[in-house]
């Protein structure tokens, strides 16, 4: 027989399934009405409106957030809203382990740590968990556990920002920590006078390195999804003012955009009486980008996927797409990745055959034949190699 839930199930239930308290006993014993048994109770709090609803709402995969007028960018259309979404989460997955995207859904994954005096200083990452339009990933700069500044952004396709980049990092929210001026100050100090907003502009060169990112845009303020007008002047030197000191040109289409690495003024064209504290301003930044991108390599190596598929269907995709040149090198890193898989030899093998490099192609089936000796498609697709030269 089933076992009839008490007082204490309903509020355990309450704790650990909707993470709150009852608002009164009447609730309590609404729950109790009926005599439920303990399974009864917990399913129809598994089962309930709230839950579903904490779950939609708190869930960084959601796309509720697409639903609203403006997501990252009030210049942002509709169909690439989506694609900028999809992009971010397919790149994840597919270039980090899954032990470090499980925990940055939950909590967050520190990329760097270092103590000043008795101070210490860390910079975290994390999947936006917050119900926010403003971005996919935040990265936050923390004094002693507390947050002083966070940075909000997303990996999207080059093409939606208006570049040739395969993937850019859009920059869609900067903000500091409520009445943390004492620990900004102090902060600020211990690097050498390089600002916290800084210091994380350091650590996104780094992962923007890490996964082969050219350029950093960044919203400006009169296109800031989250933009109170009473406030523009604010907004206008968080995010304008600053992407221009960094060396970012615009706004264009309200995004400023700044190559990867960032450029630097020649130390020549510094003030003599700044020229010291610029170069151990430049040294700071530049350790802190390097540690970060270290981090973030050590995520991507664990994450290595050991399933060929998601490479494969990318190389063919993109040899369909008429970027053969592209796909061709796409086949050199399967063959590197999987040399027991057969697709890399067969898409290397039809991709230098048909940039009519026959040489490196005859290469390819010869290692191919090597590898896999009771099958015919390598001395099929030789033939086709050798007769591509006697044409030639």
């Amino acid at each position: 027989m089933d076992v009839l839930a008490t007082r204490d199930d309903v509020l355990r239930c309450y704790e650990y399934i909707l993470d709150r308290q009852p608002e009164s006993e009447s609730e309590v014993e609404k729950h109790l009405a009926n005599a439920p048994s303990v399974w009864d109770l917990i399913r129809r709090f598994v089962q309930s409106d709230e839950l579903k609803y904490q779950i939609v709402n708190a869930s960084p995969h959601t796309v509720k957030n697409l639903k609203g007028r403006s997501y990252l960018a009030r210049s942002l259309a509709g169909a690439d809203k989506y694609a900028c979404f999809g992009f971010n989460y397919e790149f994840l997955s597919r270039h980090l382990a899954y032990p470090f995207l499980q925990q940055a859904l939950f909590r967050k994954i520190e990329l760097y740590r270092v103590r000043v005096s008795e101070n210490e200083y860390t910079i975290e990452i994390q999947m936006c968990r917050e119900m926010t339009p403003e971005g996919e990933l935040s990265i936050f700069f923390k004094l002693n556990g507390s947050q002083i500044y966070l940075i909000s952004f997303t990996i999207v396709p080059g093409r939606v920002l208006g570049l040739r980049d395969r993937q850019a990092l859009l920059i869609s929210r900067m903000q500091g920590g409520r009445g943390k001026s004492e620990e900004f100050r102090i902060a600020k100090k211990d690097f050498s006078e390089v600002a916290p907003q800084a210091v994380l502009m350091a650590a996104l060169e780094g992962i923007a390195k890490a996964i082969g990112v050219e350029h950093i845009a960044g919203v400006c303020a009169a296109n800031q999804v989250c933009l109170d007008e009473r406030k523009l002047e604010l907004f206008e030197r968080t995010y304008d003012a600053f992407f221009l000191s960094i060396g970012a040109t615009g706004p264009a289409d309200g995004l400023f955009v700044v190559g990867v690495p960032f450029p630097e003024k020649p130390m020549q064209e510094v003030k003599p009486g700044h020229r010291l504290r610029t170069k151990q301003k430049r040294q700071l930044k530049a350790e802190i980008s390097s540690l970060v991108r270290a981090s973030w390599d050590k995520l991507a190596d664990a994450g290595a996927s050991q399933d060929p598929w998601p490479e494969v269907q990318e190389a063919w995709f993109t040899r369909s797409y008429g970027d053969v040149p592209l796909a061709l090198r796409l086949a050199g890193k399967l063959l590197s990745r999987f040399p027991g898989d057969p697709a890399g030899y067969q898409l290397g093998a039809e991709t230098a055959r048909d940039l009519g490099r026959v040489d490196e192609a005859a290469a390819i089936c010869a290692a191919a034949a090597a590898r896999f000796p009771a099958e015919a498609w390598p001395i099929s697709e030789a033939a086709w190699v050798s007769n591509s030269k006697t044409s030639s």
